[in-house]
C-alpha cells in the first residue's frame, strides 16, 4: 500500500491536487464569465454551474489543513496553535489587504465601482457572509468564502487541540449528518434567510469537514488501508461525476440538488480524488496535472480575489469583455502570487527554520498557494 502521508507524497501527486484547485478556479472564472458578459446560453449551461467548485476548495482546505495538523501531532505530541495561526495570517492575509486596498482606492476614484463601507469593513472582518448578504456588492461579494474559511479555522482546530482526532472525527460526522438537515430546515423555516444559505457558515461548513475527516481516517491505521483500496477504486468514477455528470443533474435540480444532497456528494467526490491523488490514482493524477489546471492552481489565491475587478456580474466595465477579463483575472493571479504572496510565503519559511516550527500550511479554500511542494508550504479552497 503507497504511503498516504500527504508529507511523503510525491511532487506529481502533490501537483495533481494544485491541478484540482485550478479546475475549479477555472469554473469560478467560466461561471463568472458566463453570468456576466452576456453570454445567456453559456450562463445557462449546467457546465458553467460553478458550484462544486466552491466544495471543491472547502474540502481540499478542510482536508490538507487536518492533515498537517495531525501530523504535527503525531510528530511532536502536541498542535502549537501559536504558530499554526501566524502561518495562518501569513497566507490568509497579505494578498487579500492588496485587494481591499485596490477596492477602497478604485471606489473613490471609480463611477461604476461602488462599495459601501458596511460592506467594505464586513469583508475585511471576514464577516461578509453574515452582515452583507449574497446580492450585496459584487466588488468584495466573492469574501463570504474566505469568511468561512476563516470561521472554520477559528474553531476546527480548537477542536483537534483540546479534544484530539478521535472526538474531532466524531464531530465532523455529527456536523457532515447534519449539514443537509440544516440547509432544508432553514429553506423551510426562514423563507428570509433563503438566499443565504448558500454563503453562510452553519450551512457549508460541512464541505470543509468532509475533506477534514478523509484527512483523519487517513490518518488512522484502523481505517486507512481501507479508505485507500476504495478510494482508488472509485477515483475515475469521482472524477467523471464531479466533471460531467454533476453538473447536468444540478443544472436539472438547482439548489433542490444542492441542499439535501450535492453539497455532500460533491465534497465526497472530492475526498475521494483527493485521497486517489496521494496514492498513485494514474489516470486520475494525469488529468489534474494538466499543465493549465497546475498553473492556474499555484496563482488561485489572488487569482479568486482580483477575477472580482475584472468579471462584473452585474455589467462589465466599458473596458471589459468575457474573454478579456478572465486573461486579465489570470494574469492578476500570477502577479498576486509572485509579487505578494511569495515573498510572505518565503519569510514565513525563513521564521519557520529558525523556530524549527512545522511547515506553512496550505492556501486557503478560496483558492490558495502552491501545493507541490509540501515540504515547505503546503490545500486546500
Amino acid at each position: 500500500m503507497s504511503n498516504s502521508s500527504v508529507t511523503a507524497a510525491p511532487q506529481s501527486r502533490m501537483q495533481a491536487l494544485d491541478g484540482l484547485r485550478g479546475f475549479a478556479t477555472i469554473l469560478v472564472l467560466l461561471g463568472h464569465g458566463a453570468a456576466s458578459m452576456g453570454w445567456p446560453v453559456l450562463a445557462g449551461a449546467p457546465f458553467f454551474q460553478g458550484y462544486r467548485a466552491l466544495v471543491i476548495f472547502f474540502a481540499l482546505s478542510g482536508f490538507l489543513i487536518t492533515s498537517l495538523m495531525v501530523r504535527e501531532l503525531n510528530k511532536t505530541g502536541r498542535i502549537a496553535l501559536g504558530a499554526f495561526y501566524y502561518r495562518r495570517a501569513m497566507r490568509l492575509i497579505p494578498a487579500f489587504a492588496v485587494f481591499l486596498v485596490v477596492v477602497a482606492i478604485l471606489a473613490a476614484n471609480v463611477s461604476f465601482i461602488s462599495v459601501s463601507l458596511r460592506q467594505w469593513l464586513s469583508a475585511a472582518l471576514f464577516i461578509n457572509n453574515y452582515v452583507s448578504g449574497p446580492a450585496n456588492a459584487w466588488w468584495v461579494g466573492h469574501s463570504w468564502s474566505l469568511a468561512i474559511e476563516v470561521q472554520f479555522l477559528l474553531i476546527w482546530p480548537l477542536i483537534l487541540y483540546f479534544f484530539g482526532p478521535k472526538i474531532a472525527l466524531r464531530v465532523a460526522a455529527v456536523v457532515i449528518v447534519l449539514g443537509p438537515i440544516v440547509r432544508i430546515g432553514q429553506y423551510l423555516l426562514f423563507e428570509s434567510l433563503r438566499g443565504n444559505i448558500t454563503v453562510t457558515f452553519h450551512t457549508r461548513v460541512d464541505s470543509f469537514l468532509i475533506g477534514g475527516a478523509f484527512a483523519l481516517l487517513l490518518n488512522d491505521k484502523r481505517f486507512r488501508d481501507q479508505l485507500v483500496k476504495w478510494c482508488l477504486r472509485l477515483a475515475i468514477p469521482a472524477t467523471v461525476f464531479i466533471t460531467l455528470i454533476e453538473p447536468y443533474v444540478a443544472g436539472i435540480f438547482k439548489l433542490h440538488y444542492y441542499f439535501p444532497i450535492g453539497y455532500t456528494l460533491d465534497g465526497v467526490a472530492s475526498g475521494i480524488i483527493i485521497v486517489a491523488c496521494l496514492n498513485g490514482s494514474k489516470w486520475v493524477i494525469k488529468f489534474f496535472s494538466f499543465r493549465a489546471f497546475t498553473f492556474v492552481g499555484i496563482n488561485s489565491y489572488s487569482t479568486y480575489l482580483f477575477q472580482q475587478l475584472f468579471i462584473n456580474h452585474f455589467g462589465p466595465p466599458p473596458w471589459n469583455n468575457a474573454i478579456l477579463g478572465i486573461a486579465l483575472s489570470v494574469l492578476a493571479g500570477f502577479l498576486g502570487y509572485q509579487l505578494i504572496e511569495k515573498p510572505f510565503l518565503k519569510f514565513s519559511t525563513r521564521k519557520k527554520a529558525t523556530n524549527q516550527s512545522p511547515p506553512p500550511l496550505p492556501g486557503p479554500a478560496v483558492p490558495g498557494d502552491k501545493t507541490a511542494d509540501v515540504s515547505d508550504q503546503t490545500v486546500t479552497k
